[in-house]
C-alpha cells in the first residue's frame, strides 16, 4: 500500500533525526508506519531498538519486521530481566495482603495494607530511595478519607524499608519481588544508559502506557544525544491501575520533539470514527479521526444477531466469567483470551469453600487470616484490596447463577476453550483485547451505565472513557452496542449511526 501523506511526514522527520511523538488513533496503521520509518533509518551501522508493550506485541513485531538488519525487537521487561531480573527468577511474583500480614506478624490488616501501598508507590515512582513521601497518610473510612496516626506512618515507613530490603535479597525466598521492581533497578543502574546509547534510535511503541522510571531513562537517553521516537494513542491509556502513565505527554513541551498525528483509520468505517469522536468529546477532546471508505462498518442495536465469529468485550473479569458460564451451559464454542483462570486468584476454591462454611482441609494459615466469610468482607472494606474485591464479586455472582463449584467450572471452561479451534465467540476484557481486532464485536453490558459514569471525576472518568473508546475501535465490520454507547449516541443526537433491526439473540 502506498504510504499516506501523514506516514511520509513521520518518515521524513525521522530520517532527519528529529525526536518524535507520533499520536496514532485506533486502527491508523501504527505498526505499518513504524515499519516504514524503521526501514528508512535502520542498518547495521545505524541500529534501532524497538520497544513494545507485551510479549504478544513483540511476537507480532518480529513477524513483520524481524528481517530488518540492525533492528532489535523486545519489550522493556525482557531487557530488564536479562540485565537484572534473572537473578530473582526463583522469587518473582506479587505478594497479596495476606502475605504481608503474615510476614509482618500483624494482628490486623491496617499496617500490612499501608506497607503494601508504600512499596507500590515507591516502585512506581522515579525515586532511587524509599522515603516517607511514599507512605500513605490517609485511609478510607466509611466513604471518606481520614488521616493515619503519625506513629503508624512512622511504623509503616520502617517496615516498608525492611520489606524492600528483603525483596532485594536474592537469598530471601520467602519475600517475593514483583516484575516492576527489577524494572526499576534496571532503569536506575548506570550501565543501562550506555547500553541504550549503542542504538542510534530507540522506537517506543504503545507509549501511552509506560512506567515513569522508563520515561526518565528515555529523558537521559535524549539528553545524551540519542534519537527517540515515541508512538501511541493517548486515548488508549488504560493501565493507570498498574502504575502506568501516558508516556507521550512527558515530552509534549520539549522543544526538541516534533509532534505528528496519524488520523486515517484503515480498520473501520466512518460510523465507528464518529462514535469514537463523540465518546472522546466527553473528556474535552476534539479528535480528528477519519474512518476508511473501503469498509462500511455498522453499529448495531443492543441484541442484534451477528453472523459468524464475534468478540464479546467486557469491562471486568467478572463479566467475562458470566458470559463464559452462559455459553458453556449452552454448548456454544468459545475461546477466552488468556484463559479464564488467569483472571482469578489461585485461592478462589478456598474462598468458595469458606463462603459455604466448609472449612475442612483449608490451611491453618488461610483460616488464621480469613476465619469466616464475614471476615473476608470486613477485611476488604478495611483494605480496599482489589484481589479480595474480585473474589467477593465472582463468588456472589456464582451463587446468583447457582454454580455449585466455581473453581471446577472455570477449569472445565478453560479446557474447552483451549481445545476450541473454531469458536463462535471470543471472550475478553478490554485490557486483554487491546491491540487486537475482529470483524464482529459485541459490547458486554458490564460497562458503567451513563448516569453512573457521569458521577465520576478526573482520572477515573478519563479511564472509563478510554476503555469504551478502545472497546468500540476493535470492530471492523459490525459493532453491537451496549446501553452506554447507545446513550452516548442518543445524547449527541446521533442514534442514526445505529443501523439494523433488533433480534432477541446476540
Amino acid at each position: 500500500m502506498k504510504p499516506t501523506l501523514e506516514q511520509i511526514s513521520v518518515k521524513e522527520r525521522a530520517v532527519l533525526r528529529k525526536n518524535l511523538i507520533v499520536r496514532s488513533f485506533a486502527g491508523t496503521g501504527k505498526t505499518t508506519t513504524t515499519k516504514y520509518v524503521i526501514e528508512n533509518i535502520c542498518s547495521a551501522t545505524s541500529p534501532v531498538l524497538y520497544l513494545t508493550f507485551a510479549v504478544s506485541n513483540v511476537d507480532d513485531a518480529l513477524s513483520k519486521m524481524g528481517g530488518i538488519e540492525g533492528l532489535s525487537i523486545t519489550n522493556i521487561h525482557k531487557l530488564a530481566f536479562a540485565a537484572v531480573g534473572s537473578q530473582y527468577s526463583h522469587k518473582l511474583g506479587d505478594m497479596n495482603i495476606r502475605s504481608y500480614k503474615e510476614l509482618l506478624g500483624s494482628q490486623n490488616f491496617d499496617v500490612p495494607g499501608y506497607v503494601k501501598q508504600a512499596i507500590t508507590n515507591f516502585i512506581n515512582s522515579t525515586d532511587a530511595e524509599l522515603t516517607l513521601k511514599h507512605v500513605p497518610t490517609l485511609k478510607n473510612y466509611k466513604f471518606r478519607q481520614i488521616p493515619i496516626q503519625r506513629n503508624i506512618v512512622d511504623l509503616t515507613f520502617k517496615m516498608a524499608k525492611q520489606v524492600w530490603s528483603m525483596m532485594l535479597d536474592v537469598n530471601n525466598r520467602a519475600v517475593k519481588i514483583p516484575h516492576d521492581a527489577y524494572l526499576k533497578l534496571y532503569c536506575h543502574r548506570p550501565e543501562t544508559l550506555q547500553e541504550w546509547l549503542r542504538y542510534r534510535t530507540v522506537v517506543v511503541d504503545e507509549a501511552q502506557d509506560q512506567s515513569q522510571q522508563v520515561v526518565e531513562l528515555e529523558k537521559r537517553y535524549v539528553a545524551a544525544g540519542g534519537h527517540l521516537m515515541k508512538v501511541g494513542d493517548d486515548h488508549q491509556n488504560i493501565y493507570d491501575f498498574r502504575g502506568c502513565s501516558n508516556g507521550l505527554a512527558y515530552f509534549e513541551t520539549d522543544p526538541t520533539f516534533d509532534i505528528c498525528e496519524l488520523t486515517q483509520s484503515f480498520r473501520f468505517g466512518e460510523r465507528i470514527a464518529q462514535a469514537a469522536k463523540i465518546i472522546l468529546k466527553q473528556k474535552g477532546v476534539e479528535a480528528n479521526l477519519k474512518g476508511t471508505e473501503q469498509i462500511d462498518t455498522h453499529i448495531r442495536p443492543i441484541g442484534y444477531k451477528v453472523s459468524g465469529r464475534r468478540a464479546v468485550i467486557h469491562r471486568t473479569s467478572a463479566g467475562v466469567l458470566r458470559t463464559a458460564i452462559s455459553l458453556y451451559h449452552h454448548n456454544i464454542p468459545m475461546f477466552v483470551v488468556g484463559g479464564l483462570s488467569a483472571y482469578f486468584t489461585k485461592e478462589l476454591n478456598d474462598f468458595e469453600r469458606l463462603k459455604r462454611g466448609d472449612t475442612r482441609n483449608l490451611s491453618k494459615a488461610f483460616l488464621k487470616t480469613y476465619p469466616t466469610w464475614s471476615a473476608v468482607e470486613r477485611i476488604h472494606e478495611q483494605t480496599q484490596d482489589s484481589e479480595l474485591g474480585r473474589v467477593i464479586k465472582v463468588i456472589k455472582m456464582a451463587e446468583s447463577l447457582k454454580i455449585g463449584n466455581l473453581d471446577q467450572t472455570i477449569s472445565h471452561i478453560d479446557q474447552v476453550s483451549a481445545g476450541c479451534n473454531n469458536p463462535t465467540a471470543i471472550l475478553s476484557t478490554v485490557h486483554k483485547f487491546k491491540g487486537l481486532e475482529e470483524d464482529n464485536v459485541v459490547l458486554s453490558d458490564d460497562f458503567f451505565e451513563y448516569s453512573m459514569l457521569m458521577k465520576l471525576e478526573g482520572q477515573k472518568l478519563v479511564d472509563e472513557i478510554n476503555l469504551l473508546y478502545v472497546a468500540i475501535t476493535r470492530a471492523m465490520k459490525n459493532l453491537v452496542a451496549n446501553s452506554l454507547l447507545t446513550e452516548f449516541l442518543r445524547r449527541a443526537g446521533q442514534v442514526k449511526l445505529i443501523t439494523g433491526s433488533i433480534s432477541p439473540y446476540a
